[in-house]
């Protein structure tokens, strides 16, 4: 649903809190599942959320953001580690720039989930009251 504040939770999980006892979804999705603002200035006050703007995308984890910019051929992801071109057809990589200082955290690997996440996101959402463009 669509709270007050701007909010929307995705799958529609309204915080009750009562997901071990009979919530069809498993886990936690209050803590799990991205949180959607439809504005940017309610996504930057929080530490865990995600703002769709059109054709790019934010997901904050932690007050860390990463974006998915759609490209009339591919995807741009951008963290605070590495930038990377990804093929829309396969999702493959097909660039990669690795930012200042990320060769030598984690043995230099770098895990692009959060790109394809944010893909997914992306392509599902499309159309729907998160997309600006339906709002006009």
């Amino acid at each position: 649903g669509v709270s007050q504040c701007g909010k929307i939770d995705v799958d529609f999980c309204n915080e009750c809190g009562n997901c071990t006892t009979f919530c069809p979804t498993s886990g936690s999705p209050y803590k799990d599942k991205p949180k959607f603002y439809l504005s940017r200035t309610d996504f930057e006050q929080e530490s865990d959320a995600c703002y769709m703007d059109g054709s790019c995308i934010y997901l904050k984890k932690a007050g860390k953001t990463v974006s998915l910019v759609e490209k009339s051929g591919c995807y741009l992801f951008e963290s605070d580690r590495v930038t990377a071109t990804l093929d829309k057809k396969g999702c493959e990589v097909t660039h990669v720039d690795l930012k200042p200082g990320t060769a030598n955290r984690d043995g230099g690997e770098i895990d692009l989930a959060e790109a394809a996440e944010l893909v997914y996101l992306l392509t599902a959402l499309k159309g729907t009251v998160l997309d600006p463009g339906d709002l006009e």
